[in-house]
């Protein structure tokens, strides 16, 4: 929160990997697209077959197809790797199902 507001009132922000996603949230709610578009930029350029399944979710909740189409682009690309990372193996055959 504090990153938004320093991004609203002094027009600065850092985005890293430890907290893009929380600002993009934060964006997403404050309908700030060019900070969305920031967010989305860092958050493609370190997808991992760790962080992919999370990201491509959190893009899909807030309505950012661009991010979503990345994500699935990366996770067919990287789908066994993808397969391999903590967050595939906990989907519920339902989500697993609709990935798929």
């Amino acid at each position: 929160m504090e990153a938004l507001l320093d991004y609203m009132y002094g027009g600065r922000i850092f985005i890293n990997t430890g907290n893009a996603i929380d600002i993009f949230k934060g964006a997403s709610f404050l309908k700030r697209q060019s900070l969305l578009e920031e967010c989305s930029y860092v958050l493609v350029k370190f997808l991992t077959p760790d962080n992919c399944l999370r990201v491509r979710e959190v893009s899909l909740v807030h309505g950012q197809e661009k991010l979503y189409q990345r994500c699935q682009r990366f996770l067919c690309e990287h789908f066994v790797k993808v397969a391999n990372s903590v967050q595939f193996l906990e989907l519920s055959q339902d989500e697993l199902e609709k990935m798929l």
